[in-house]
């Protein structure tokens, strides 16, 4: 089981007549670069349906890391809307251990630069 959810900036864009009516959500960012995000939800109402999703970024520049990346995922039997599925299903634990000193931040494999900063 997996939980999706559309980001807090994403705008609803109304149903999609291209895409059986599904309902289009939409998102744009541009920090640290343009990155556009789509979701199709089933249609209003239908308890099952397709759920589809498109992500579009490109890195700038002229390197061998820059360009244009693109993903597409469609996801069949989704079920919209309000779940009574409890949140806690979706929490899990931090496994970082919380015991114990380093021997030498930064160089020790068993002392991580980032558990040193706190």
């Amino acid at each position: 089981m997996s939980k999706f959810e559309v980001e807090d900036n994403a705008k609803d864009l109304g149903p999609d007549p291209t895409k059986h009516n599904a309902e289009h959500w939409s998102s744009v960012k541009t920090f640290p670069f343009l990155q556009t995000d789509d979701w199709w939800f089933p249609k209003t109402g239908s308890k099952f349906g397709d759920f589809s999703s498109n992500s579009y970024f490109i890195i700038p520049g002229s390197t061998s890391v820059s360009g244009y990346v693109m993903s597409n995922g469609t996801f069949q039997n989704v079920s919209s809307g309000p779940t009574s599925v409890p949140e806690e299903i979706f929490a899990h634990p931090d496994s970082r251990p919380t015991f114990g000193k380093c021997k030498q931040c930064g160089v020790d494999d068993s002392c991580p630069m980032w558990q040193c900063m706190q």
